[in-house]
């Protein structure tokens, strides 16, 4: 028979320098042993860079809009409207023009505008050079002056004019007002009489108690159409809204229009 082999446990011993070794090395530091499945395991989040540059101008950012929103407002106006340095605001000049008054029928319309000058300059005793423009207008010229001392001058020697059925008047500023559809002409018991400048200018005063300083006829007005369109100008401004003659329309303000501007 065979004889079975006993089996003895033999203890197993550790080496001393490996053990000593194992305690006295030094733990690693975890950050550099940190993998992939640890940093998602613990959830480790990333450090954020700023930028010094990016900082610095946010902060003088912030500094130009507080600065901004402590300023004082400008409530005023007409200081936000003032103009630029160095383009002063012209001032408004007065209009120095001397309108001469001539009847529809005056020799004088039918004259050039050199004889004009001729006889204005015999007529009121005057330098030739006083006078510096005569530009013909509906109510008869308008003469401009060359200096503030002729506009004396030509205004002084007016009486000069007498007889002749012209009428010196400096400009002024009036007020122009459209009176349409004017009858041509109304019944009276002396039977149908022609509305002339005398009879409305008496009507107006009538019924606007404002007197029209001056009165002719407006646009393009047909002799044989039963109403007319008159202007008036009153040294002030008329009620508002008046009728002549029971007939015509509502007077109103004359507004001149304005020329079209083209895109240049």
């Amino acid at each position: 028979m065979r004889q079975r082999r006993e089996q003895v446990a033999t203890p197993i011993t550790i080496p001393l320098s490996r053990a000593s070794k194992d305690k006295t090395q030094p733990r690693e530091n975890q950050t550099t042993q940190l993998s992939w499945a640890t940093v998602t395991r613990n959830g480790q989040k990333k450090a954020r860079v700023i930028n010094d540059s990016t900082t610095k101008s946010a902060q003088a950012k912030n500094a130009n809009h507080i600065d901004h929103l402590n300023e004082p407002k400008v409530t005023n106006i007409s200081f936000r409207r003032q103009p630029r340095k160095g383009k002063p605001i012209s001032p408004i000049k007065a209009d120095k023009r001397i309108f001469l008054r001539l009847p529809h029928e005056h020799e004088w319309r039918n004259l050039s505008p050199a004889g004009i000058h001729e006889v204005i300059v015999k007529k009121l005793a005057i330098s030739p050079a006083s006078i510096g423009r005569i530009k013909p207008i509906h109510t008869g010229l308008a003469l401009s002056p060359c200096n503030d001392d002729a506009w004396e001058k030509i205004l002084e020697g007016q009486h000069g004019l007498f007889m002749t059925g012209a009428k010196l008047e400096p400009a002024t500023n009036w007020v122009s007002v459209i009176v349409p559809t004017v009858p041509a002409d109304i019944r009276t018991l002396q039977g149908k009489v022609e509305v002339s400048n005398t009879m409305l200018a008496d009507e107006i005063d009538r019924v606007s108690s404002e007197r029209p300083s001056l009165l002719k006829l407006y646009g393009q007005n047909n002799s044989a159409a039963p109403h007319r369109t008159w202007m008036a100008f009153f040294p002030k401004a008329p009620r508002p809204g008046f009728r002549v003659f029971d007939e015509s329309d509502l007077a109103m303000p004359y507004k001149k229009k304005k020329p079209l501007e083209f895109c240049k």
